[in-house]
């Protein structure tokens, strides 16, 4: 009888910081695309984002309270979704609150996407099989 072997595929999104001349940060996060971790995210993000969004650009530029505030939630959510320490990081690497603010939105969308493309893929697939044993 042959071996069959099944490839275990990585479990995680690799996330990488791009600067704007093209290069990359030398730190690469990972989101989890465990079962445990897309419930996670989707239990938990709309509770972080939805307080992000009050961050506005008047909120920002009111200095003291309002940015230290603003960076406490955006700490919260990068930490809720790339892990500990990941916004000390992005901090370093974009020192602006308004372009943390925009990154991390755009974290959510990117993942989010991915995803629902990934779950796009295996309904696909899944369909293409059953439509062969018809």
């Amino acid at each position: 009888m042959n071996e069959i072997l099944l490839p275990i595929k990585r479990d995680y999104f690799p996330i990488k910081l791009q600067f704007e001349d093209g290069s990359t940060a030398t730190e690469e996060f990972r989101f989890s695309y465990s079962d445990e971790n897309i419930k996670r995210f989707y239990n938990g993000i709309s509770e972080v984002t939805e307080r992000i969004d009050k961050i506005s650009e008047k909120e920002a530029a009111d200095v003291l309270g309002e940015i230290s505030k603003a960076d406490e939630w955006l700490k919260e959510g990068y930490d809720f979704i790339l892990g500990q320490g990941s916004y000390e990081i992005i901090k370093k690497h974009q020192p602006s609150i308004l372009n943390r603010k925009a990154l991390y939105l755009t974290l959510v969308e990117f993942i989010t996407k991915a995803i629902n493309d990934f779950k796009e893929e295996q309904d696909r697939k899944e369909a293409e099989m059953f439509e062969i044993d018809k």
